[in-house]
């Protein structure tokens, strides 16, 4: 196939491609509201077939109140990194969830935690559940995010080894560390977890000290009626002599300074965890439902796809790959494959980003905006420039507004963010420029590639040899003239008083400079720069 051929044909092929990854990420999620899994309570890893089909009844089972049904149990696991994906997963299988009428939604909680926005999404959206009872169970850790989401529901379960806490909001420090972030985020962190402590009856202090190490001890301390109460050193201090005379006994559980992290047994001292139990069928006997039927509504493969396309190295490998191919195309125009390749990696960057709430319509529409006049300017106009500066800038514009969450702020957090966002578009940009520079140089020489690249052809191959027909009628190979546009590679030439469509080998030839054709292969004309400058 000739090169202007493959150019015509490059361009057909994207929009639709793009269109065909739309339908099918929508189909995808369509079909992918896949049923849960069911399973009696002292079979839990067990699946069913139809997990719509009531858990066969057993005796001392737990029963609907008037149906002599058993009772239901959901489970929704809230595992591994906590981003934006997760957010959307938890909203869908509550919503799935609730058309059950369980007795209770249990979150099984196991992750060290993750991006703080984001948890704070998953947190209130789990503590404005009213009916049913919610439940926190944690097998083994609940740290960071995962104890801010723990804290979202009614009441806390915990195994005897797992541990809950230390949910200070950090970030990298420049020199390579973990660096604790200042008040001004701290204090809505704190917020969180002090608004659901007054909630759920949690020790308040005790609370926001897994957000802030305390500035003085916190100490228990048991009044002459047994009430329990955890105060700061400053707050007992200020106790009037009255209420002073009605504390029993106190005793520091915490010193100044130190990030609270609980282990099960110290979360049930304080009054964090309803219970500590061995197992989840432990816990269901607690709240009465033994023999219940337990229904565990998992990730999605298109979710854990989404969260997978959408972690930060994941992404931005994702992006090189799209850059460098987008460059290559440039270098090589006619090819139309690293186009191709280019266009896909962009659609899958963007749609699941756009799956996962991270992009919006519009910031799309810049990227394809810039794309097309970056189309234009390789297919249409080649030798001037201002399309393609533009078409690069709203390109790049559009990456960085997919990766700022929207809900950006001034805290230092989300600058820092910003900063570093902006930092890794641009190296991505430069490191598909140095290795698409070193690829065009390497690829057009292996056997694949080299058939398409519009160089030279190799010595003593057909191209070379007279009358054999690519050449044939115009003999212009050993010709000069003169670019009369910029050739960036492709552009146009006067040769022999016509002017032409001409292209180099991939270097950049300024307006008025002499050009010798060195190859003719199919429509094209292939030249380089000869010595000398016109005017």
């Amino acid at each position: 196939m000739h090169a202007a051929a493959h150019r015509r044909y490059s361009a057909l092929f994207v929009f639709p491609t793009i269109l065909a990854l739309l339908a099918l990420s929508g189909a995808s999620f369509a079909s992918e509201m896949s049923p849960p899994t069911s399973a009696a309570a002292g079979d839990k890893g067990a699946a069913v077939a139809e997990q719509m089909v009531a858990a066969p009844r057993t005796a001392g089972a737990a029963m609907q109140p008037g149906t002599g049904a058993p009772q239901t149990v959901c489970v929704i696991p809230v595992e591994g990194f906590i981003d934006g994906g997760l957010f959307d997963s938890i909203n869908r299988r509550v919503a799935e969830a609730q058309t059950l009428s369980p007795a209770i939604i249990v979150f099984e909680i196991d992750t060290y935690g993750g991006a703080l926005t984001f948890a704070m999404e998953i947190t209130d959206a789990i503590g404005q559940i009213e009916s049913p009872k919610t439940v926190s169970y944690v097998p083994v850790k609940a740290y960071s995010a995962g104890a801010m989401i723990a804290m979202a529901s009614r009441e806390i379960v915990l195994t005897p080894f797992a541990s809950i806490g230390d949910a200070a909001p950090v970030v990298e420090s420049p020199e390579g560390g973990i660096q604790m972030l200042g008040e001004k985020v701290q204090s809505p962190t704190r917020n969180v977890f002090r608004k659901y402590a007054e909630r759920n009856g949690y020790p308040i202090a005790l609370a926001e000290a897994m957000v802030t190490p305390p500035e003085s001890d916190i100490s228990e301390v048991i009044s002459n009626d047994g009430t329990k109460r955890y105060m700061s050193a400053t707050d007992l201090e200020a106790l009037s002599n009255a209420e002073k005379t009605e504390v029993k006994a106190n005793r520091i559980v915490l010193k100044k300074g130190q990030l609270l992290t609980m282990t099960a047994a110290a979360a049930k001292d304080y009054g964090f965890a309803k219970y500590v139990v061995k197992d989840f069928d432990e816990m269901l006997a607690g709240y009465n439902l033994s023999g219940a039927k337990v229904v565990t509504f998992e990730v999605t493969w298109s979710e854990s796809l989404v969260r997978f396309l959408n972690h930060p190295a994941v992404a931005g490998i994702i992006m090189l790959i799209g850059m460098l191919a987008v460059y290559m195309e440039f270098k090589m125009p006619g090819l139309g494959l690293p186009l191709f390749a280019g266009v896909i990696c962009f659609a899958v960057f963007f749609f699941s980003k756009y799956l996962s709430g991270m992009a919006q319509y519009w910031e799309i529409l810049i990227f394809l905006a810039g794309l097309a006049l970056l189309m234009v300017e390789i297919f249409v106009i080649p030798g001037f420039g201002i399309t393609g500066v533009v078409g690069l800038s709203m390109m790049f514009f559009g990456l960085v507004s997919v990766l700022v969450p929207k809900h950006i702020t001034t805290a230092p957090m989300d600058v820092d963010f910003l900063f570093w966002t902006a930092v890794y578009t641009v190296g991505a940009m430069v490191a598909a420029i140095v290795i698409g520079a070193l690829l065009t140089k390497l690829l057009p020489k292996t056997p694949v590639v080299g058939a398409f690249y519009l160089g030279a052809p190799r010595p003593g191959s057909v191209a070379h040899k007279a009358g054999a027909g690519v050449t044939a009628g115009r003999d212009l190979v050993g010709k000069t003239g003169v670019a009369i546009t910029m050739l960036r590679p492709a552009g146009k030439g006067e040769i022999d008083g016509n002017v032409l469509d001409v292209t180099t080998q991939g270097d950049l030839v300024s307006k008025g400079t002499r050009i010798e054709v060195i190859a003719e292969k199919g429509n094209n004309i292939i030249v380089r720069q000869a010595s000398g400058r016109l005017g």
